[in-house]
């Protein structure tokens, strides 16, 4: 069955009121086995340009990057893209990356790239401007340091960290949560929100100590 973007999107969207906010794509395709009227990962990847991305087109939170990724350190992953941009003659796209990266030897991944030091576009301009600007300081300046901490608190608050943190814990279940608010969703934003306010309020919550 072939599938239009804005019908990939909105499965990505179905499939968060299941999953929650912050699922994979093996998460992703398992539900969709009990779903086959929506798209399969392998077609919301073709049509959307990715799976990450599609998940930024719903309005979701993207996976954090894949643990192989952690070999790599900030500063390698700039100077890959400023060798890329040279040997390329001022030259850089994501297309002209991924051609690039087949003929070197384990140059990090683009979605690497693009997790942790912000989306090709931002990082063009400031290749074009000047390669040696190209720096953590001007990455994370503004509101760019918000992404990677949003991953930092989706990963916290995923069902499948919560789940763990309640049988350890004697939480509520979800079950019980989604009875008295309709969802785990609906509940991680009623708690946050009061929450937040305790900290507006100089109130911390203390943390658990083990």
């Amino acid at each position: 069955m072939w599938f239009t973007e804005s019908e990939c999107v909105h499965a990505m969207k179905v499939a968060s009121h299941y999953l929650g906010f912050s699922f994979t794509r093996n998460e992703y395709s398992i539900w969709q086995n009990a779903h086959p009227e929506y798209p399969t990962a392998a077609q919301v990847a073709h049509r959307l340009h990715g799976f990450n991305e599609a998940k930024v087109q719903a309005g979701l939170i993207p996976n954090a990057v894949v643990k192989t990724s952690n070999q790599f350190s900030d500063d390698e992953l700039m100077s890959a893209l400023k060798n890329c941009y040279q040997e390329l003659g001022g030259k850089f796209s994501a297309r002209a990356y991924h051609a690039w990266r087949k003929k070197q030897d384990k140059m990090p991944a683009l979605d690497t790239i693009r997790n942790r030091l912000g989306n090709i576009a931002e990082l063009q301009k400031k290749l074009e401007m000047d390669p040696s600007s190209l720096n953590a300081a001007s990455i994370y300046d503004s509101d760019k340091w918000k992404n990677p901490l949003i991953q930092f608190i989706a990963g916290q608050l995923s069902l499948r960290a919560y789940k763990k943190w309640a049988k350890e814990h004697k939480g509520p279940s979800v079950s019980a949560l989604q009875r008295d608010v309709g969802s785990y969703e609906e509940a991680i934003v009623e708690a946050m929100n009061r929450y937040i306010q305790q900290i507006k309020d100089g109130d911390h919550i203390p943390l658990r100590h083990h």
